[in-house]
């Protein structure tokens, strides 16, 4: 009997470790990291991969495109000053629907002369050629097309390993010009939650990254992020507040010149209608 009792014993020990050990695995597969950084420039995301420990292939980096990697050069459209006159704007737009008040900044930002916030990008996505890229801008679907050739007149060339063709997110809701979209190594929301967009993107590929990087000058867009992947399995994500266009010197301009600025493209927005 005592011998009986011990294989019984042995084997109900055995039964446990089993499942604790299917419990953890369980726990290992499920777990996400999420670490939060800040940065104010090129070389602190240089940084970041290049002490991952990751192979270049199971990396993804993305990268928000106004004000993370290019500035307006008109000092009137600049963040800087708008956020300056910031109660005369909101009168002014008020001219304007919500539709149309979007569709005329999306217009401005996409046909206006940008410069890239650190003149090194070409450089270092050469540097990181088998990393996979991604730009994710909350832009108007249409505006991908523009974005592609802002980049493109700067020497750059957004490329990932994933060998997708360009294609709209459908399942996502219509807003003004369609669905959101991808094309070309950019995704354009379309006013979409990144988060949700990264997501579905993510199940468009065949094996997903154990390390994302995703860098965007918008805390509450990385939180968005953040509340979005970790749902993901087997994945790291780094989240890169990043402020290097703060450091840019954009001109101030007078309130008197700022609301003669706005009144005009306002008024000519609508004359084109």
């Amino acid at each position: 009997m005592l011998i009986k009792s011990q294989i019984c014993y042995r084997i109900k020990s055995a039964i446990s470790l089993i499942m604790l050990g299917l419990l953890f695995g369980c726990m290992r597969e499920t777990l996400t990291t999420v670490q939060y950084k800040q940065a104010t420039h090129l070389s602190q995301i240089d940084e970041i991969l290049s002490h991952s420990g990751y192979k270049a292939e199971d990396i993804l980096v993305v990268f928000d495109f106004n004000y993370t990697l290019m500035y307006p050069l008109v000092s009137c459209l600049h963040k800087n000053n708008i956020d300056k006159n910031k109660q005369e704007f909101k009168t002014i737009i008020s001219r304007l629907s919500h539709e149309q008040a979007d569709k005329m900044l999306s217009r401005m930002m996409a046909n206006t002369s940008q410069n890239l916030i650190n003149n090194a990008l070409p450089s270092f996505l050469g540097k990181y050629a088998k990393v996979n890229f991604l730009v994710c801008s909350s832009a108007l679907a249409k505006n991908a097309d523009a974005y592609l050739d802002l980049l493109e007149k700067n020497g750059v060339k957004i490329t990932n390993n994933y060998n997708l063709q360009n294609f709209e997110f459908s399942k996502f809701p219509e807003y003004i010009s369609g669905y959101p979209v991808y094309k070309n190594g950019i995704i354009a929301t379309n006013r979409n939650s990144k988060g949700k967009i990264l997501l579905s993107f993510l199940k468009k590929i065949p094996i997903v990254p154990k390390l994302i990087v995703f860098v965007d000058n918008s805390a509450d867009k990385l939180e968005d992020v953040k509340a979005a992947v970790k749902s993901l399995k087997n994945t790291n994500l780094i989240i890169v507040e990043y402020q290097e266009y703060k450091n840019k010197s954009v001109p101030e301009v007078s309130k008197d010149e700022f609301l003669k600025y706005w009144n005009e493209q306002i008024d000519k927005f609508l004359h084109q209608m």
